[in-house]
């Protein structure tokens, strides 16, 4: 029945975003053949963000947490280069391809607490975060289609390698990681008279964000700590899809699909004594 803590919190947050994007496409026909095409693309994104927090706490009774001045500068970078070509014949139909991804991402992030006596903010080095983290992504594709009477296949494949170095200021740790992914697809479609049913196979790769990477560990709160896994691996989900597509006297389309992966990532959570710790592992099925 007794007051036991009280406080006023005023926030006021500035939040700036922008972003570029630019791209070019070039594309060479031949003329032995129209459908022969070979395709060069570029595309350029680019958008900084900054954001500003201003914590005011005030009237407060048996409260100890400090007024903030939070600032976050962050950002992305990002190119791609690909080249296409696709080589028709009489019955196959071929296509490659190769493209890159570079990706960077940055951020510094600084956290001042006011000092009540002095009436000056006084930075906590616990509470910042700067970091760099580059990400490049290089891969080659190769498809085959063959086209019967009633019948089409279509088989591909596809090998990604991908290359990561970032920087954790902050945390002093440097993350390097290179992995190479093999993804395959195939495609089966039947021709009917008004009607076909096309089944498909393929894997997709999901990678973890920077974010889930990050090892800062955030202890602003002290019963509530939370920090990212630079050993997170890529998750590799499998998918079939059965399509049954009609076209005559109006046009239905159903299908059914079913996916499945074994290392998905997950929040992980335990309770030391009175704290709570909570991390990312590729513990997910």
């Amino acid at each position: 029945g007794g007051l036991t803590q009280s406080y006023l919190q005023n926030t006021t947050s500035h939040t700036r975003w922008s972003g570029l994007d630019a791209g070019i496409n070039y594309q060479l026909g031949f003329k032995s053949n129209k459908d022969r095409l070979l395709t060069m693309s570029y595309k350029y994104d680019k958008s900084p963000n900054s954001n500003d927090n201003l914590i005011d706490v005030l009237n407060r009774y048996n409260y100890a947490v400090p007024s903030l001045h939070q600032t976050n500068a962050t950002g992305t970078r990002e190119q791609t280069f690909q080249v296409d070509y696709v080589h028709p014949m009489k019955k196959i139909n071929i296509e490659g391809g190769l493209k890159a991804i570079l990706r960077k991402n940055y951020s510094d992030f600084e956290n001042v607490d006011l000092d009540t006596v002095n009436h000056v903010y006084i930075n906590d080095p616990r509470s910042d975060n700067t970091y760099n983290y580059q990400q490049n992504v290089y891969s080659f594709y190769n498809t085959y289609q063959l086209n019967l009477k009633d019948w089409g296949f279509k088989a591909g494949l596809r090998i990604e390698n991908t290359d990561v170095n970032a920087n954790f200021v902050t945390e002093g740790t440097p993350l390097a990681q290179n992995y190479t992914n093999v993804i395959p697809s195939v495609s089966i479609q039947r021709k009917f008279k008004g009607w076909s049913v096309n089944f498909g196979f393929t894997n997709r790769i999901q990678r973890p964000d920077i974010s889930q990477v990050n090892p800062f560990v955030d202890s602003l709160n002290s019963k509530f700590i939370s920090t990212g896994n630079p050993n997170l691996r890529p998750v590799l989900s499998h998918a079939f899809e059965l399509n049954y597509s009609k076209f005559s006297n109006g046009y239905i389309n159903l299908g059914i699909s079913y996916s499945f992966a074994n290392n998905t990532i997950q929040n992980v959570t335990k309770l030391l004594d009175t704290v709570t710790y909570t991390t990312y592992q590729n513990v997910g099925s």
